[in-house]
């Protein structure tokens, strides 16, 4: 007991008070949500993923294993997903949505800092990886799930190639694979841009999670949130162990994996108008049983001996 209750106030928590802060700043002050993730989108979060593997002190190869082991684990949950809500009778527009809640995590704003603040430095570069997956998947998947094949197919290279995700994600791991150390004028802002991307990115979901509406609608949003934060961390245990990883790595997959849904889900979704109010609620409940939920995983890994 002792050992959650630290876990809960030393990591948990204080992940979930900045959330709660910007959401409740959002409620007063009605920030304007489009700018703020336009800062983060185009500014901070492409900052990070250049300077997060460049100062990453395991070499790159290391982080090889967690790259195909998470898309494999994608791959899987989002069959999962979709299976299981088609044998449960829903729409294919409501498959695709539950299959998205159960693959796509919050990587970015969520992960990051919870996995800052529960491993070494270093893991850093494995967690980038993750969100480099996600970014890079995010875009076709939800066309090609919310749209017709040939819509998809013509904004598909504008999505992928209109964003700075890639080009940030392969300047890092192209500084990272060849050693290339920076200027001073460079790197100090590059570190600068970096610290400042963990409190605000919690910061800015509490603020979406205001902006959001949402209505329940209960069997997609039980299927959803239970693949997303029981599901999905107890696959990676159980996948971690059968293929050999060793512990830490093991560990590491069990808490990147227990994080809520994405807030782009719900951004995604009102975009096309695929059940925007489903995805919403997806979001925001997932977020406030992650208390528990992330505390939970985090208490199991290092009770096992994992971490």
């Amino acid at each position: 007991m002792q050992l959650f209750i630290e876990i809960l106030t030393g990591i948990t928590l204080p992940i979930l008070g900045l959330v709660a802060l910007g959401f409740g700043v959002q409620r007063y002050l009605t920030f304007d949500v489009s700018t703020l993730t336009r800062i983060q989108l185009y500014v901070l979060l492409p900052g990070a993923l250049v300077y997060f593997p460049y100062a990453a002190k395991l070499p790159l190869g290391a982080a090889w294993p967690v790259f195909w082991f998470s898309l494999a684990h994608f791959i899987f949950l989002f069959a999962l997903g979709w299976g299981t809500a088609a044998l449960m009778g829903l729409s294919r527009k409501l498959c695709g949505l539950v299959a998205l809640a159960a693959f796509f995590s919050n990587s970015g704003n969520y992960a990051i800092p919870l996995i800052q603040l529960t491993f070494p430095e270093d893991y850093l570069l494995f967690q980038t990886v993750v969100f480099s997956l996600h970014s890079i998947l995010i875009v076709p998947v939800v066309m090609f799930t919310f749209q017709s094949s040939a819509e998809a197919k013509q904004i598909l290279k504008t999505a992928l190639f209109g964003t700075p995700f890639l080009p940030s994600v392969a300047i890092g791991y192209l500084l990272k694979g060849f050693e290339i150390d920076l200027p001073t004028v460079f790197e100090v802002p590059l570190k600068l841009i970096s610290d400042a991307f963990t409190p605000m990115a919690l910061l800015l979901l509490g603020v979406q999670l205001a902006a959001i509406e949402g209505r329940i609608e209960r069997k997609p949003l039980m299927l959803g949130i239970g693949l997303r934060m029981v599901v999905a961390p107890a696959t990676a245990w159980a996948f971690g162990l059968l293929l050999g990883f060793p512990p830490d790595l093991i560990a590491f997959f069990v808490v990147s994996a227990a994080v809520p849904v994405g807030v782009l889900l719900a951004i995604f979704a009102g975009e096309y108008q695929v059940h925007p109010r489903l995805a919403s609620m997806m979001v925001f409940l997932s977020t406030l049983l992650s208390t528990l939920a992330v505390t939970g995983w985090v208490y199991a890994v290092r009770y096992a001996g994992l971490q």
